[in-house]
């Protein structure tokens, strides 16, 4: 298992145990998703322990990509958007790497603070993928937006109202996401239920990259 940010982690999981986890709310895509209330991370080892009934699986992928979200992380993910630039000399001894958030990235993470739990945690999950795929980039405001920068490939909104994300990604995506009107080049969707996530990381996987846009 592998961690990717405070509340992100990759872990190799046959769809066949993941199942066993739970009654999946969807099964779409490469990666399976799982939530999990408190978990314990053993960075030496690179276990989880959790409890059986604090797992929620909202999506079986079709290979043994796991993404797990931790309920517990997203809390150290407001802490951080509450703090100035994180220590770039790297992560504590013996504690697994983690993603450099950016100023842009913790000003979209504070943003999202007031959405219900659930919906806070998959939209932690969404922005923390993105610096995931692009680890030296930053989300930059404009107007209502969020765009990444410098590899322009995916902005997002925080709607307060809703309590959801709109988000536009580079190309035309092919998603089971109600797709919405939007300018040439781009596919628009929403983040509207935790269990649309396996399908909005599956469409920014697909984003087309251009970098310096």
């Amino acid at each position: 298992m592998t961690q990717l940010a405070p509340s992100l982690w990759e872990a190799d999981v046959a769809p066949s145990n993941v199942r066993q986890l739970g009654n999946p709310a969807g099964e779409i895509g490469a990666h399976s998703i799982v939530m999990i209330d408190q978990p314990e991370f053993d960075a030496g080892e690179g276990e989880m322990r959790f409890a059986i009934n604090a797992v929620r699986v909202l999506n079986l992928g079709s290979t043994d990509r796991a993404i797990l979200i931790g309920a517990e992380a997203s809390s150290q993910a407001g802490a951080t958007a509450d703090c100035g630039p994180q220590n770039a000399s790297g992560p504590a001894s013996g504690e697994a790497p983690a993603v450099r958030l950016g100023l842009g990235d913790r000003q979209l993470l504070q943003k999202v603070q007031q959405f219900p739990e659930e919906m806070r945690q998959a939209a932690e999950g969404v922005i923390e993928h993105v610096r995931a795929l692009d680890p030296t980039g930053d989300f930059q405001r404009q107007n209502n937006r969020f765009v990444n920068r410098r590899d322009n490939f995916v902005a997002i909104e925080a709607q307060s109202q809703k309590k959801q994300l709109l988000i536009n990604v580079r190309g035309k995506i092919e998603t089971k996401l109600k797709t919405l009107s939007t300018f040439n080049g781009y596919t628009a969707f929403k983040l509207a239920t935790p269990s649309d996530l396996p399908a909005v990381l599956n469409a920014i996987d697909s984003a087309t990259r251009k970098q310096g846009y």
